[in-house]
């Protein structure tokens, strides 16, 4: 009997509790339309006229409902985008090529300057020293031919000295064969003496 008493008892306090909450959802159902009643009725004044009064002035996009017309217009602009895109490359391309070429052709030019400045030089260099050769060569020349001057002047002198010495041998000779001549006289003198 415990069991039906309490299954009683819990039915019991079931409906209690419905009851207390349908109460209290009731008397806040009734304070919140009061509220919106009171906050209704302060628009309710002279302002409704003066909202109408203002219209706005707005400007409005219409938007297409088709969303094929949006494909075909999305599709257009990628391919005028991809195209640009094209375009922008290729104009890249086609300044990244004429740097490229520009900056060979200035490199072709500096080393045929180079190579110019240098057949240049070279060129200076070799008449530089074919001159000093031509000098160098004069200069032997002239020094040679002074010397072979100076050697024909010496032999010149060489043979007068030689001639003169001769001359004066042939002198000494023949004065020196008078006195070194025996007298015939004075050896057959000595001659007897003895």
């Amino acid at each position: 009997m415990a069991k039906k008493n309490f299954g009683k008892l819990i039915a019991l306090a079931a409906v209690a509790g419905a009851a207390a909450a349908a109460v209290s959802y009731y008397l806040k159902y009734r304070s919140f339309s009061k509220e919106l009643d009171e906050d209704f009725h302060d628009f309710e004044g002279g302002e409704e006229d003066q909202f109408e009064e203002e219209t706005p002035k707005r400007n409005y996009v219409t938007l297409s409902p088709k969303m094929e017309e949006a494909k075909v217009a999305l599709k257009e602009a990628t391919g005028q985008a991809v195209e640009k895109a094209k375009n922008a490359v290729g104009a890249v391309k086609e300044t990244v090529k004429s740097v490229t070429e520009k900056t060979k052709n200035a490199g072709k030019e500096a080393v045929d300057s180079v190579q110019e400045s240098a057949t240049d030089a070279i060129d200076s260099a070799s008449d530089a020293v074919k001159d000093f050769a031509e000098d160098a060569a004069d200069t032997t020349k002239a020094l040679a031919e002074d010397a072979a001057e100076q050697a024909a002047e010496t032999a010149e002198d060489a043979a007068k000295v030689l001639e003169d010495t001769t001359d004066a041998s042939d002198e000494i000779d023949l004065f020196a064969g008078d006195k070194l001549k025996p007298d015939t006289d004075s050896a057959t003198i000595e001659d007897e003496t003895n």
